[in-house]
């Protein structure tokens, strides 16, 4: 079964930060990068879906502002970049708690799913939690996006945190010890013959 849902967890910008003595937006700015490679990527392999986790409620709630800011410069960098490119992005979460900080207006002018030829659909989880999927006002449950196929997740924790879990309940997950920003284009290319090599069943 071919690769249609690619979904990636990014961790390890703040460690990367850490290891690397460059302060926490530096980090989170280098994790923008290497998401911008993985979209060439899913355009090079026409990979029609790519969905990211941004911020959980988890996060909005216990994160310091400096880090709140640093997310959401980076992820406005990202986004506006893509938007260049013409794809599609959706941003899914609860947008009636959003930290003070998060300037929801600016992000809201990104939110474009109606470019119809578009390769490509980017859903960014943002302020969202484990059991925002199992209402019916959650945003990706009406609209054409695919189960995931794929889930990755780098710095080296073995957990998922409430990401999507109604669409990754058949997913192949491919957890990596690399800190996102670590993160290569080489590294991609192994997890897709990483999965590739699995025999899919989804319950047969």
């Amino acid at each position: 079964m071919g690769l249609r849902h690619l979904a990636i967890i990014p961790d390890g910008n703040r460690r990367w930060a850490k290891q690397h003595r460059v302060n926490v937006m530096a980090g989170y700015k280098a994790g923008a990068d290497r998401m911008l490679e993985v979209v060439g990527w899913c355009l090079k392999h026409r990979i029609p879906h790519l969905s990211g986790f941004i911020l959980s409620k988890d996060n909005t709630r216990k994160r310091p502002d400096e880090e709140i800011v640093a997310i959401r410069e980076a992820t406005l960098y990202f986004l506006r970049e893509i938007d260049r490119l013409k794809l599609n992005i959706r941003l899914c979460g609860d947008v009636r708690d959003q930290h003070r900080l998060w300037n929801q207006e600016a992000f809201s002018s990104l939110d474009c799913t109606d470019r119809r030829k578009a390769p490509l659909t980017f859903w960014g989880m943002v302020n969202h939690s484990r059991t925002d999927d199992l209402g019916f006002d959650f945003p990706y449950q009406h609209w054409a996006v695919p189960d995931v196929d794929l889930l990755i997740r780098t710095g080296d924790r073995q957990r998922l945190d409430g990401f999507m879990p109604m669409k990754i309940a058949y997913s192949e997950i491919l957890f990596l010890s690399k800190m996102w920003p670590n993160f290569t284009v080489r590294d991609m290319d192994k997890a897709l013959a990483w999965y590739r090599s699995r025999k899919r069943t989804q319950g047969e």
